[in-house]
Order: C-alpha cells, then sequence, then structure tokens
C-alpha cells in the first residue's frame, strides 16, 4: 500500500511539474549576488517570511536596503515605501523547493523610525542603537530579535514563539507577551516598566522608579533589588515577581 501511494505521489507530482506555467518552479537560483536600492523616506518598517535582517542607523548615510541572495531570485524580492511604510516580501515562488537554510539577508540602513512590525520567520538584528522619540514594535516572529534603542517612550508585545532581547533606554517601557513568547530587557534601561503576562515564559525587565505587572499565567517576572516609587503587581496565575 505504501508503494502504491509513493508511486501515485511521484506521478502526481510530475504531472504537476510539467503542467506548471510558473517559470519559478524550474528556476535555479544563479550565483550569489548583492543588490543595493536607494529608499524614499520611512519612519515604519513590514518584514516578514524567511529574511534575515539587519538595521543600521546611519544619518550621514542614505536610506537604502541591500538585498543579499541570488542572481536569478533577487529581481523577485519586492521593496516598496508607501505613506513612510517599508515593506519588504520575497515573491519568488516555490521557496519551499529550495534549501530552507539559505535565508536572503536584508541590511536596511534608516534615519529614524517609529513603528516596527516583525512577523513570519524573520530573523532581526540591530548593528546600530536606534534613535527615536517613540518605538511601537509588533514582535510576531518565531525566530529571535535583538532590538539596542535609545527612546523615550517604547512600546509593542511579543506574539510568537519567538524571544526579543532590548539593550539600550527606554523612558517608558510598556508590554505584552502572549502565544509562548519570552523578553530579556536586563539591558533596558527605564524609569517605568508597565508589563502584561499571558505565557509560561519568565521574563526581564529593569525599571528604576515604577513596576505595574498583571500576570496571567505560570511565567515569572524577574526585577533588578530596587526601590521603586510605586510597585504594583497582580497575579491571576502561578507566576510570580523575583529579582536577580
Amino acid at each position: 500500500m505504501l508503494r502504491q501511494f509513493q508511486i501515485i505521489f511521484a506521478f502526481s507530482f510530475a504531472v504537476f511539474a510539467a503542467c506548471s506555467p510558473d517559470s519559478d518552479f524550474y528556476k535555479e537560483p544563479g550565483n550569489p549576488q548583492k543588490t543595493e536600492k536607494l529608499l524614499s523616506h520611512f519612519n515604519a518598517i513590514n518584514i516578514g517570511e524567511k529574511f534575515y535582517v539587519e538595521l543600521k542607523n546611519d544619518t550621514n548615510l542614505p536610506e537604502s536596503i541591500q538585498i543579499d541572495y541570488f542572481e536569478n531570485l533577487n529581481p523577485k524580492i519586492s521593496v516598496s515605501t508607501e505613506n513612510g511604510v517599508l515593506t519588504v516580501k520575497d515573491l519568488n515562488g516555490y521557496n519551499w523547493m529550495r534549501d530552507l537554510n539559505i535565508r536572503p539577508k536584508l541590511i536596511i540602513n534608516l534615519h529614524k523610525i517609529n513603528t516596527l512590525n516583525i512577523v513570519g520567520s524573520c530573523e532581526l538584528l540591530c548593528i546600530d542603537t536606534l534613535k527615536t522619540d517613540i518605538l511601537t514594535l509588533n514582535m510576531e516572529s518565531s525566530l529571535p530579535a535583538k532590538i539596542k534603542v535609545d527612546c523615550g517612550n517604547l512600546y509593542g508585545g511579543s506574539n510568537n514563539i519567538g524571544s526579543i532581547d532590548f539593550e539600550g533606554r527606554g523612558t517608558i517601557f510598556s508590554w505584552g507577551c502572549e502565544m509562548g513568547s519570552s523578553v530579556n530587557a536586563t539591558n533596558l534601561s527605564c524609569d517605568d516598566a508597565y508589563i502584561r503576562h499571558y505565557t509560561k515564559q519568565d521574563i526581564y525587565v529593569s525599571p528604576d522608579k515604577v513596576l505595574e505587572a498583571h500576570l496571567y499565567n505560570s511565567g515569572n517576572l524577574l526585577i533588578k533589588n530596587k526601590t521603586f516609587n510605586k510597585f504594583n503587581v497582580f497575579q491571576y496565575g502561578s507566576g510570580k515577581v523575583y529579582t536577580y
């Protein structure tokens, strides 16, 4: 029975390949290639799929994106800016037929960022510290992100299994953790932290003056041993607050 299934599957796949009008099915990646594009001004980024992304914040250089992939696949890496939002997509078909360990690498140089949406299986690393007044970050990727920031207010949440590490400064840090996500903000200095924690993972924060936390599951909240001006913790599950 198994042999018959294998034969049917192989025959069906061969027929599908023969009938497919999409040239992406047959496309060889070609040689490795780097391409660079100048960008119109943007202050928000939407990035997902399986990109590996490095962010730079060099205001002495133009806003740009460098794509490091393959010569026959680079043309279908779509880069657009509309209403101040930079969106990057991989429009190549049949990516599941290629080596999944080989990922398109993007190096994005920005001048100012206020919104960052990370989804899919995108992995993101800040090469430079992102300097801005307000940053809203939506972390919905299954892979990790490392964020360096120097801003007034840092808002957002994580809603997938990807972990996120913060480093730098955010005067007010407001964050929600859901869907198995974890956060390490040990190296993020902030005055006030407002945390909504729904997962079983432990998370780390380091506020100096105010902590307000709502713990809904078994995940713990770990903080530095300090005297706070305001300290409110609401426990709805078995998770607790510990010092480190």
